[in-house]
């Protein structure tokens, strides 16, 4: 719909408010309207009321991957009460443990034989977004540096990449949270959105292969798998500089480094016998990689 602005004294123009809109919403004299500016559009909403996304879901079957995307992907659209629906409890037990290490601020309010409620309890603030983002690139960092020090056997070296596992999905599921809520006020949020893909995917193949070397402790340790750890550490810190200071020169190094350290580096490794070393070179390379690909999304994000 269209509407004329009107003068109102020598500075200020007015614009009216559709009826229907303003009698659906319940708006009166004096009430706030909050305005949000994008770019050359203003999105108008009532201040005063907070809408709340409610769904309900069946979990159909125990697998721990499935449940644990169901739940991940509804926290991540949006949703503030959740009602589960289960044949099983062993499946709500699982449910239950990916509300842990899934989504900030919920928890369950009411469960009965054959289904329980989940909705949101304290969660962090919206405007967070930044402060939380933060920690998601320094606990992928520590990932790193954790990797490096597994692959080195240092005897301070306390393996505890799951718990830094699990800080890394509650940071990541509350940034694309707060994206799905705010689409219509981030610029680019659906790149921001491939970005922080790209970023957990890169992240996940650090995550594995400290699982590998849980698996397989008598390892023989790459020669040089710590310029490897410290090219993944110096492209992330890139990427969040860009991203905070709103750059994207910086990241044309990663796109002069990246082609090097695959057809130079991993290959040369890869072409040698090196046993199980080969493994840990493919993760570092697969995440060298991801973190190549996440840069595209982070430049349409910056435009």
């Amino acid at each position: 719909m269209k509407r004329k602005a009107i003068q109102l004294a020598k500075q200020t123009l007015v614009v009216s408010l559709p009826s229907k809109w303003v009698n659906e919403q319940g708006i009166k004299k004096g009430d706030e309207i909050n305005i949000e500016e994008i770019g050359n559009e203003l999105i108008i909403g009532n201040n005063n009321i907070k809408e709340k996304k409610e769904v309900e879901i069946n979990l159909i079957n125990n697998s721990e991957i499935t449940i644990g995307n169901l739940i991940c992907n509804i926290y991540c659209l949006g949703f503030d009460k959740i009602k589960i629906n289960f044949t099983n409890a062993k499946y709500c037990e699982i449910m239950m443990q990916k509300l842990k290490t899934r989504m900030i601020g919920f928890d369950i309010t009411k469960r009965g034989k054959d289904y329980c409620i989940v909705e949101k309890i304290a969660e962090p603030s919206e405007e967070q977004f930044d402060n939380i983002l933060r920690k998601l690139f320094l606990s992928i960092d520590e990932l790193f540096e954790l990797t490096e020090m597994n692959l080195e056997k240092k005897k301070e070296c306390i393996n505890n990449f799951e718990e830094i596992e699990e800080r890394i999905f509650k940071y990541d599921c509350f940034c694309r949270r707060v994206i799905s809520k705010k689409k219509l006020f981030i610029k680019n949020s659906e790149m921001c959105w491939g970005f922080l893909i790209g970023l957990w995917n890169a992240q996940r193949e650090i995550y594995y292969l400290n699982k590998f070397l849980e698996e397989n402790k008598n390892i023989e340790s790459p020669k040089d798998f710590s310029e490897l750890i410290n090219h993944c550490r110096s492209f992330l810190k890139i990427m969040e500089d860009s991203f905070f200071n709103k750059k994207i020169e910086p990241l044309g190094k990663i796109h002069e480094l990246e082609p090097k350290i695959i057809n130079e580096t991993i290959y040369g490794i890869l072409k040698k016998d090196n046993k199980n070393g080969n493994i840990v070179i493919f993760r570092l390379g697969a995440c060298v990689r991801q973190l190549h690909l996440a840069v595209s999304s982070l430049i349409g994000f910056l435009l």
